[in-house]
């Protein structure tokens, strides 16, 4: 094993300080850029969620209007309509009497 000389020494401490200015740089952009200002890690994660949550309740109200298109179509027939007021509504004609049995 060779022993260094005093130059060879100074060299390797000067790019040591090189590396670590460097180091310490990239530090700061990873610190900058991921937890301060509007862009960080929290806002990203947060504003992913309300995405996730808005697509969901798309879903939801997508469904909820494809129920009332059938709905719609139930009503254009006068059958159907008498059906649907009987059954959600527990409308009755005058001489009848309407029993309700909980299940």
């Amino acid at each position: 094993m060779k022993i260094p000389t005093k130059e060879e020494i100074i060299a390797y401490f000067r790019n040591f300080r090189l590396k670590t200015k460097y180091i310490v740089v990239l530090a700061c952009f990873f610190v900058l850029f991921c937890f301060i200002g509007e862009q960080n890690i929290f806002a990203t994660i947060k504003r992913s969620r309300t995405i996730r949550r808005t697509q969901k309740q798309l879903m939801l109200k997508r469904e909820q209007i494809e129920q009332c298109k059938r709905d719609i179509r139930m009503l254009e027939n006068t059958d159907s309509l008498e059906q649907i007021a009987r059954e959600r509504y527990y409308m009755h004609a005058d001489s009848e009497d309407v029993y309700l049995v909980a299940d």
